[in-house]
């Protein structure tokens, strides 16, 4: 008598071509976030250095117009407890930036003594807080503007 022929196949594992090509989805797909993550991380820090120099300009600006504003009324112009003209315009450019109100995040001017009697130290700090920031971030230029 004679047996049934069984059917026989090459000896080759089941499913590899599939297995490759997960793998082959998974790492690029590892790729492709990080390359996302990169491009992210760039976008991020460039508007960052776009928001800082608006701000260290604000600051430039000011204090070029304080150089060039009569010595003697700089404390009333410029300084916040007065309500000055010149801080008051400081406040309305500054708002320019993302975070800062009426309240919150607002320019700091301070005007003290200079290294002589005839001048003046000024500190200008900028600040603005980007969207999902945890913190403000802040601009700080000082010169000494003599009569």
């Amino acid at each position: 008598m004679q047996r049934p022929l069984k059917h026989h196949f090459p000896s080759r594992p089941c499913g590899a071509f599939l297995l490759e090509a997960l793998v082959g989805m998974l790492v690029f797909a590892i790729a492709a976030a990080a390359v996302i993550a990169f491009v992210a991380s760039a976008v991020r820090a460039g508007t960052n250095a776009d928001l800082r120099s608006v701000a260290t300009g604000l600051a430039a600006t000011t204090l070029a117009r304080m150089a060039t504003d009569d010595f003697a009324t700089l404390p009333d112009r410029y300084d916040a407890s007065h309500g000055g003209t010149g801080y008051r315009a400081l406040v309305t450019r500054a708002r320019q930036l993302p975070g800062v109100t009426a309240t919150r995040n607002l320019p700091e001017l301070s005007i003290t003594d200079g290294p002589s009697a005839a001048s003046r130290r000024v500190d200008v700090v900028v600040s603005w807080q980007p969207p999902g920031a945890s913190r403000p971030h802040r601009s700080l230029l000082t010169t000494v503007i003599a009569r």
